[in-house]
Parts: structure tokens; C-alpha cells; sequence
């Protein structure tokens, strides 16, 4: 199994940096590669396997790919509302936002 994310971590808005690299360090434990900061240039599927092409011209073969693009926070709201956005409402350890009033939590946070 290969998990190949574009952003520089796994899970980048969902969980602070430290809880993404145990995480990170768990998969590649049982042996899943994790290959992250990679663009995909190409995917082939000639029936037998799946080529993927990374931006870098490496090469990952597999039976499947399993494709997964995420979602683009919409922030509108929480900007009219003053809050400090980050590739998602930016909030502290404890899911405080820019306003000590408003707390935020799930896929629409960014952690420090």
C-alpha cells in the first residue's frame, strides 16, 4: 500500500503536526509507504495495473488506486466573523479560534 498526499504531512487540516507523524509512523510500521509534498503527473490503467507517475517522475505500480482529492474549505462565514484563516479556521491545542468566544473543530480546522 502507498498513500501519496501533495501536501508536506498526512492529515494537514485534520490533526496538529505531532498526532500526524505518530500516525504517519504507525502506517509505515505495517509497512505502507507514505510519500508526501508529491503532485501526481499521470495515472495509466492498462487493465492489469495501475501506473501513477508522480511530479518528479517516480513511478508507483499497483493492482488499484484508490483516489481521494479532499475538499476546499469554504471560509466566507468564518472571515465575516473575524476569524484568523489558515488553509481552514486556524485554532490553538485547545480548538480556541481568533476569538477566545468561538471554538471550531472537524476537517474545516488548521492546527499550529
Amino acid at each position: 500500500v502507498t498513500v501519496i498526499e501533495a501536501q508536506p504531512r498526512i492529515l494537514m487540516r485534520g490533526v496538529p503536526a505531532e498526532i500526524a507523524e505518530i500516525i504517519h509512523k504507525a502506517h509505515e510500521a505495517e509497512s505502507v509507504r507514505v510519500l508526501t509534498g508529491q503532485g501526481i503527473a499521470s495515472i495509466a490503467d492498462d487493465g492489469a495495473e495501475v501506473r501513477i507517475t508522480l511530479a518528479d517522475g517516480q513511478q508507483v505500480v499497483a493492482d488499484l488506486a484508490v483516489i481521494g482529492i479532499g475538499a476546499v474549505p469554504v471560509a466566507a462565514l468564518a472571515a465575516e466573523a473575524g476569524l484568523a484563516i489558515d488553509n481552514g479556521i486556524a485554532v490553538d491545542e485547545h480548538l480556541r479560534t481568533a476569538d477566545p468566544d468561538i471554538f471550531a473543530a472537524g476537517d474545516f480546522c488548521s492546527f499550529p
